[in-house]
């Protein structure tokens, strides 16, 4: 029996006690009956990942914005390879993938298909993205929040993003473009301080009754203007906040080849438009979040890490930017503290291999 059909003969009650292993509840059920969970694919709280039970796949309707099938819920969810994910399966739903024949026991799961689905480069479509006319950027103003120039984000920088401020709502803008340049939403970094005590810091901004949210995991910030530099460098540094991508475009101009999630997974589709540029190099940068490096916080949160890493190292060479020396606050992203400390997190960089370990 090989994944595929394993999958196929998973029923929905099975389902729902592998979801429950991993820390879901019972689930709702939508009006077509599909099964409703607890994120507990980026461990979440919120009961909006769906599970669609013609496709077999689930779609993350937050932080994820991906669909992927139970073996990368699961992978997703644990950190865990893929080998690991059927082997969780199987072992939890006694599920047998031998049979005895003859003098010897084989395993049954096709290595050849592991083969193909690590060292293949992934083939993907466009999705269907609502684009937004660029005139409306013209009700916002041109003026450059002191708070981000203090960031360390030149004025210049911030011309090029074509960042705005809104001086109704008092509002950083931010607009998002797909790699064609194409505007697709606009978001707004609060400066009011109970926006940001509501957890409102970045939304998707409304005018006039119109949402110019997007599904953040279908593109990449920055990706239309550093794609050039990515391309000719070969190598591209992943951040999760666009305020990093505008850092590095003040420290390396033309040379900037970094992008951001604008949240703390890395979708399949993010992953692929950034190996459809021919990369060799993937740097993972993302923010500090732990506050000691010995702590059961600091490896839970290196196992996260490592998991977002092994999405590119059957490909290219990946790294993992991580803070030994204690040279960013709690938080902080590695570009925060300026283009020296960022260079020497650069240098201390570890390596993740294909099998999730580090050099």
């Amino acid at each position: 029996m090989d994944a595929n059909e394993i999958k196929e003969l998973l029923t929905e009650e099975q389902i729902t006690t592998l979801l429950i292993s991993l820390g879901a509840n019972e689930p709702k059920k939508d009006n077509n009956g599909n099964h409703i969970y607890k994120t507990v694919c980026h461990h979440g709280e919120s009961n909006k990942l769906y599970y669609y039970k013609d496709s077999k796949l689930f779609k993350c309707y937050t932080d994820c914005a991906d669909s992927f099938d139970i073996f990368e819920l699961i992978q997703r969810n644990r950190h865990c390879t893929f080998i690991e994910s059927i082997n969780y399966i199987t072992n939890l739903l006694n599920i047998k993938t031998t049979k005895n024949k003859g003098f010897q026991t084989k395993h049954l799961i096709d290595d050849w298909k592991l083969i193909n689905k690590y060292n293949k480069l992934p083939v993907f479509a466009t999705p269907l993205v609502n684009i937004v006319d660029t005139n409306i950027l013209n009700l916002f103003y041109d003026m450059y929040h002191i708070s981000w120039i203090n960031d360390g984000i030149s004025i210049e920088a911030m011309k090029k993003y074509q960042i705005k401020f809104d001086i109704i709502r008092n509002k950083i803008i931010i607009p998002h473009f797909n790699i064609d340049n194409q505007l697709i939403g606009i978001r707004g970094r609060a400066l009011n301080q109970d926006e940001i005590d509501e957890g409102k810091k970045y939304m998707p901004i409304y005018i006039e009754k119109n949402d110019y949210r997007h599904p953040l995991g279908m593109n990449l910030f920055g990706l239309n203007k550093t794609k050039e530099a990515i391309r000719r460098i070969g190598k591209v540094v992943i951040f999760e906040a666009e305020k990093s991508v505008l850092q590095c475009e003040t420290f390396y101009k033309e040379d900037n080849f970094t992008v951001a999630t604008c949240g703390s997974n890395i979708t399949n589709y993010q992953k692929n438009l950034i190996l459809q540029l021919g990369v060799r190099e993937v740097f993972i940068a993302y923010d500090k979040q732990y506050k000691n490096k010995d702590t059961e916080e600091a490896y839970k949160y290196a196992d996260k890490l490592r998991y977002l890493a092994s999405k590119f190292s059957s490909y290219v060479t990946t790294y993992v930017l991580w803070d030994d020396e204690d040279l960013l606050d709690f938080k902080q992203s590695p570009s925060d503290r300026g283009q020296q400390v960022l260079e020497q997190l650069m240098k201390n960089k570890y390596e993740i291999k294909s099998n999730g370990m580090e050099n």
